[in-house]
């Protein structure tokens, strides 16, 4: 595309920065740095930690004074806290629980156990052939 420009470019020679030049714009660079140093608090302790990525943990700490406030402001009623538990009608609740949980399991097993129907075998369209006509699944 800049293949004249390119080629005009290479034939110039390279020449070197004045020694001058050079000292100059080093040392402006090296009192530049140094003021930035002395004006930018070193990023130490949990500043380090939280720099990669600041507003990730700043919604992470919004959420969790989200829950705070929930939690202080939802929280349980005193009333249902100390209600006692009523150990017999628990015991009966769980009983009630393990027969219907025994009951799903034996009606799993016995169905497992029944046999499969077979399975007839259909073209790439889903439709099963016969020697008389074509039938829809």
């Amino acid at each position: 595309m800049n293949s004249e420009f390119e080629k005009k470019l290479t034939e110039q020679p390279v020449r070197a920065v004045p020694a001058a030049w050079r000292a100059e714009i080093l040392r402006e660079a090296r009192t530049a740095a140094a003021q930035q140093r002395l004006e930018t608090p070193a990023a130490t302790g949990w500043r380090s930690w939280f720099w990669p990525a600041p507003r990730a943990w700043a919604a992470l700490a919004a959420c969790w004074v989200v829950l705070l406030a929930v939690q202080l402001f939802v929280g349980a009623p005193a009333a249902t806290a100390a209600a006692p538990v009523d150990a017999p009608r628990l015991a009966l609740a769980l009983e009630a629980k393990r027969r219907a949980l025994l009951d799903l399991e034996v009606a799993v097993v016995a169905q497992q156990a029944r046999p499969a129907a077979p399975r007839l075998p259909r073209g790439a369209s889903g439709w099963l052939r016969e020697e008389k006509g074509v039938l829809p699944c």
